[in-house]
């Protein structure tokens, strides 16, 4: 046979071809040191609002065979996509990869929205963009008001939705609305209490807050659809909103109202409104109290005893008669409670081993006896 046919030169041929293409004795290139792509490693979950994505997002940077690039140290940048609410993103948006890995463990979105996707791009690298994912509300509490409703998230931030009237949502605004929308000023709140058409919140500075429609406390009788801080330098750890009054629980436990005091309600020995705090008269400490009634309140002192004041015609103030009292009168029957909540004409309490009583209107029910019978 001779040599150099046709098919054996192809054949060298091809080889030599072949090495140099490998890189072998010829200096070619390391396929792991070729990124071509961005891909996600960790995907972002449902998330609440203001809420850290957990567990923290990573993206790997790949060869074109998807293969990870374990040298690659390059920047990489998110941005959201798909954007339902026009929420924005925070925290830290670029970093750099390590092993070809690039973690992001504090990404947060400011708005809730159905369908939110993010981007991650780099230079010379192609993007990679997320499967979709919701940002919700995550809420540690919330108040229910005449046609609204506040809450305060995980985070702090008071957000209302519901008629929007006298300014109770304190957004800056009177309109209506079907989702909840933040609160102006951008306080952190630990509680918040609705009432007719105001609004009254603690933040975590102890600082009391009230927004809407009079019953402010902040010395005026000017409605405001923003928060403004209640008059007196006082520090509160609860407020409670009635229909024209409100009263706050301060730091070391005395009481104090505001507002309407046409029926006594403050406590304090009169019918005087005020348009800033005045302690409630007797010299008793409360851990907790409600003023969530129309025209009465009632608080429950460090020992456990409940006491009620202002308006009684149905027995609302459980001391076995129907007359009025501008000053704390203690509940009969010997109970110690452990919550209390006043309504609109009645009042029912939680005992320190769990028992539920209720006192003053029933002719819907409302007192859970078995009876339409005021008491």
């Amino acid at each position: 046979m001779k040599r150099g046919t046709p098919c054996v030169r192809r054949l060298v041929v091809g080889l030599f071809v072949g090495l140099l293409l490998t890189g072998c004795g010829g200096g070619g290139t390391d396929p792991e040191s070729t990124a071509g792509k961005l891909a996600f490693l960790v995907q972002p979950t449902d998330a609440g609002l203001n809420a850290t994505l957990s567990p923290a997002v990573q993206i790997v940077i790949q060869d074109a065979s998807g293969s990870t690039v374990t040298t690659a140290t390059d920047p990489v940048t998110f941005v959201i996509g798909t954007n339902p609410s026009g929420g924005g993103l925070s925290g830290t948006t670029t970093t750099n990869a390590v092993g070809g890995i690039a973690s992001f463990p504090d990404l947060e979105i400011d708005r809730s929205g159905t369908g939110y996707t993010l981007v991650a791009t780099s230079a010379g690298l192609a993007s990679a963009t997320s499967a979709p994912f919701n940002v919700v509300f995550s809420f540690q509490a919330v108040s229910t008001g005449s046609q609204y409703a506040c809450g305060v998230t995980t985070a702090g931030e008071a957000y209302c939705w519901g008629n929007g009237g006298a300014g109770r949502r304190g957004d800056g605004t009177m309109t209506d609305s079907a989702t909840p929308v933040a609160v102006a000023g951008s306080l952190t709140f630990e509680s918040i209490g609705t009432g007719f058409d105001h609004t009254c919140g603690v933040t975590t500075d102890e600082i009391a807050y009230c927004w809407g429609g009079g019953s402010l406390g902040n010395g005026t009788i000017s409605s405001s659809t923003t928060p403004v801080a209640v008059a007196g330098g006082l520090t509160f750890q609860s407020v409670s909103n009635g229909v024209f009054h409100s009263c706050g629980l301060t730091t070391g436990g005395e009481a104090y109202c505001w507002g309407s005091n046409d029926f006594g309600q403050f406590g304090d020995g009169t019918t005087n409104g005020s348009n800033v705090p005045v302690p409630v008269a007797g010299g008793l400490t409360f851990k907790s109290m409600s003023a969530d009634g129309g025209n009465h309140t009632c608080g429950i002192t460090d020992a456990d005893i409940t006491y009620c004041w202002g308006t009684n015609d149905v027995g609302e103030l459980g001391n076995g008669t129907t007359t009025g009292s501008t000053t704390p009168v203690a509940v009969t029957g010997g109970l110690t409670f452990q919550s209390i909540s006043a309504g609109n004409s009645q009042t029912c309490g939680l005992t320190t081993v769990g028992e539920a009583y209720c006192w003053g209107r029933n002719d819907n029910g409302q007192l859970g006896d078995g009876t339409t019978t005021s008491r």
